[in-house]
C-alpha cells in the first residue's frame, strides 16, 4: 500500500457521487406544449387471454409521448390495417 488509510464503502460512494455531480452535463431544451410528440410501435405484440374462452389474441401496442409534459398515450390494435 502507499501508506494511505483505506476508505469505508460509504465514504467511497460519497466521493464517487460528488465527482459524478461535477461532470454531469445537462442542457435545457426549450419546447412548447404539443410541439413535439414521439411515436412508435412496440417491437413485440402483447398477449391477451380471454378468461371465458381461453382465446389468445396478440394486439400490437402503439405508444406516443408528449415531449413537453412526458404524458404517455398507449393503445392496442388487433391489426395494423388502415381503415378508409
Amino acid at each position: 500500500m502507499n501508506g494511505e488509510e483505506p476508505l469505508m464503502y460509504s465514504k467511497f460512494c460519497y466521493y464517487i457521487q460528488n465527482d459524478e455531480e461535477k461532470c454531469r452535463a445537462t442542457m435545457h431544451i426549450p419546447r412548447k406544449p404539443l410541439e413535439q410528440i414521439k411515436i412508435d410501435w412496440t417491437s413485440d405484440p402483447a398477449q391477451l387471454i380471454d378468461p371465458d374462452t381461453g382465446e389468445i389474441t396478440e394486439p400490437r401496442i402503439f405508444v406516443g409521448v408528449n415531449t413537453y409534459s412526458q404524458y404517455t398515450f398507449v393503445k392496442e390494435y388487433l391489426n395494423l390495417k388502415t381503415h378508409n
